[in-house]
């Protein structure tokens, strides 16, 4: 029995790789398959293997993202690609971009953002070599997300504008469209333009309606609920409680968020009983989800607002966020733990956390100095 040449699995790769890009679990689940078992009886081609490990990353990360209440599927992949380092393997350059791509795409998933961006500019660098518009789109709404979570929102709207032009030309894009409008909202939130956040949101629940896709409409109602709660509208808690009937449905860890912020809403608000109700469901979700980062949020509400306050508990429970991917949060928690003192005339402790909130926005603000060049 001849060989499988490496040409014809490479066209069932990229069978693959399209599947991945539109969220389709289902048929990329069957696809991988298929080309796990020509792989079997192909002839030897390091570099298609080494593209099918990439490829193979990026599909577990598609379906963690799709379905993170399933423990079984483990990205394992990056131990070959740490260990093909050594052995000596020329990368052609399109294979280079998607060697920084999928390392880009590692890092970012573990709040690494700094190494996320360096990685995505070399792969940028190298993106002329990709002839696919999907696959840009998709690299440009990577790069818009990164961006975004870093809080450098001109560069997010700049990178998230041109995916999301490119996948209006693609109907059957819709999912990756409503990624985007999501971006572009938040985006909208950091410049406290939060109507026009609730615009772009609404066209992406309507969308997400339309397909059928409860967890985008989950990530909508919650998103929703965040811009009202930026307003202080009493709007934002129905949204939420919509966002976790939808979570429920669809397993989606998101629901950790819904009932952090309903608990951290109704603490603000002096409802210590709501409070406390929503954040004992909160801290089941984050240990049934193994969600160590919520956990850690959820130890400041209880330094705050659950036991006696004292500001060397508050601030050690603040401590646990002083990452890339934490100051963020760190910023709005001691701004909660300032005005939350001033409440109580504890103007010491206020005066102390309002602070800590100006030391979290200047470290947010050089963050973008550690990038390389």
């Amino acid at each position: 029995m001849s060989a499988i040449p490496s040409a014809t699995v490479g066209v069932k790769i990229n069978d693959w790789h399209e599947y991945i890009n539109r969220f389709d679990a289902k048929n990329a689940e069957k696809c991988k398959a298929e080309v796990e078992k020509m792989i079997e009886e192909m002839e030897e081609d390091q570099d298609l293997l080494l593209y099918y490990q990439l490829i193979s990353f990026r599909h577990d990360l598609m379906m963690d993202y799709l379905f993170p209440s399933d423990s079984s599927k483990k990205l394992e992949t990056w131990e070959y690609l740490r260990k093909s380092e050594g052995t000596g393997q020329k990368l052609t350059k399109l294979l280079k971009y998607y060697d920084h791509l999928f390392r880009g795409m590692y890092e970012f998933r573990n709040g690494d953002y700094v190494a996320a961006i360096n990685h995505y500019q070399k792969a940028e660098a190298k993106i002329a070599r990709v002839t696919d518009e999907i696959e840009k789109a998709e690299f440009y709404f990577k790069m818009a997300e990164v961006f975004y979570h870093m809080k450098q929102t001109h560069v997010s709207m700049y990178y998230v504008k041109m995916s999301y032009d490119k996948y209006k030309k693609h109907p059957a894009y819709k999912v990756n469209m409503i990624k985007c409008l999501f971006v572009i909202a938040g985006n909208y939130d950091d410049l406290n333009n939060h109507k026009k956040a609730l615009v772009h949101l609404q066209i992406a629940l309507e969308m997400a309606e339309e397909v059928g896709n409860e967890l985008m409409q989950t990530f909508a109602y919650l998103n929703m609920g965040n811009s009202y709660n930026r307003l202080q509208s009493p709007m934002a808690i129905p949204l939420y409680h919509q966002a976790i009937k939808l979570a429920k449905k669809a397993g989606a860890k998101e629901i950790i968020q819904a009932y952090y912020d309903l608990s951290l809403i109704h603490f603000q608000n002096g409802e210590m009983i709501e409070g406390r109700d929503f954040f004992k469901k909160a801290v089941k979700e984050a240990e049934a989800f193994e969600n160590e980062f919520y956990m850690k949020l959820l130890n400041v509400l209880k330094a705050l607002f659950i036991d006696t306050a004292n500001r060397q508990n508050v601030k050690n429970a603040l401590y646990g966020l002083k990452t890339e991917k934490g100051y963020p949060y760190f910023e709005e928690l001691a701004l909660v733990a300032a005005e939350f003192y001033t409440k109580k005339r504890r103007m010491e402790d206020s005066i102390y956390f309002y602070n800590e909130m100006v030391c979290a926005q200047r470290q947010i603000q050089r963050s973008d100095s550690h990038y390389e060049i």
